[in-house]
């Protein structure tokens, strides 16, 4: 499978470029030319196009071999406009060249990268959501969007895990993850093997692994899916509550964010589950986490006493 510019797609005698010719030289029967000429790595506004749409198009194909090929246009296009940059190779500004194809890989890792499954390891993607999303052309929680975690939640309330402990990472041993689910003690093995922790790094002196949530599209997921635990019947409100609060927050409102935290406070049913500070300290976790946030809890202050307060941080993209 080929992608880029005209140096691949062949320009004016397309069945001839360089990659039929590789093709047949090394006896690949198959060749899947995606190449358009005119195309660029940057929204130049070319006629062919971004060479990432011609991935975004492919679907769910799992080629032997890829060639890529790209830039040469671009760099026509950077001589005609000298206003545009061709950027720094850390910058994430699509307006610049290295911004515009880096900003892309990285949205792309900061969704659905980060598992290991052994240490040391390189990162791997969840293939079902990035190929969804290189599919259908949309970043989304595709992962969760193909079930309910209902016996997760399950097994959460069973083994008395809030979502707090969930956020943040755990060390193990490898018997304490690695084992049978059927005969587990706790819920790190479901976790684990589920999908929804992974490896993240490991002391040898000591064999402890560190495990934590792989990546945004999971941390998101799961929290969203603990939601309807602290709201009951009131979970759609509070998911439209949620999300204007964050328009508001990004949005430099913090009066009205605060307004509609007291909204949303109303959603809760009050029962038992309700009547002791915790309840509503996982409450305001599970609200920032879906913001995007890191949170910790309990944040242990320079003084005798521990206060119950939730600090939040900022992580990937949401704000």
């Amino acid at each position: 499978m080929a992608f880029g510019d005209s140096i691949v797609a062949g320009h004016k005698y397309t069945a001839a470029s360089f990659v039929n010719f590789v093709a047949e030289k090394e006896g690949m029967t198959v060749l899947q030319k995606n190449a358009v000429n005119g195309a660029t790595i940057m929204d130049a506004n070319y006629s062919g196009g971004r060479i990432l749409t011609q991935i975004q198009n492919t679907g769910n194909s799992t080629p032997d071999y890829v060639i890529f090929d790209g830039g040469t246009n671009d760099a026509e296009y950077l001589t005609k406009h000298t206003d545009v940059q061709i950027g720094d190779a850390t910058s994430t500004d699509e307006a610049t060249f290295a911004g515009s194809f880096r900003a892309t890989i990285q949205k792309l890792k900061e969704k659905y990268d980060g598992y290991h499954f052994t240490w040391p390891s390189p990162d791997i993607y969840n293939p079902f959501s990035l190929l969804n999303a290189l599919e259908r052309k949309k970043i989304d929680n595709y992962w969760f969007g193909s079930g309910t975690p209902t016996y997760l939640v399950e097994m959460l309330r069973k083994f008395h895990v809030l979502p707090s402990q969930l956020g943040g990472s755990m060390q193990a041993m490898a018997a304490d993850f690695d084992a049978p689910t059927e005969k587990m003690e706790g819920i790190v093995p479901l976790l684990y093997q589920s999908g929804y922790f992974t490896i993240k790094d490991y002391n040898k002196l000591a064999e402890l692994y560190t495990l934590d949530i792989p990546n945004g599209e999971i941390r998101i997921g799961l929290m969203r899916s603990l939601l309807p635990s602290y709201l009951a019947h009131n979970t759609l409100k509070g998911n439209t509550t949620i999300a204007r609060m964050y328009l508001a927050i990004a949005g430099g409102d913090m009066d009205g964010a605060l307004r509609l935290l007291q909204e949303f406070l109303s959603t809760v049913p009050y029962c038992d589950n309700t009547n002791y500070e915790g309840h509503y300290q996982q409450l305001f976790y599970i609200i920032f986490s879906l913001f995007g946030m890191y949170v910790d809890v309990e944040v242990r202050p320079d003084i005798s006493r521990r206060p119950r307060f939730v600090r939040a941080v900022k992580g990937g993209d949401r704000w």
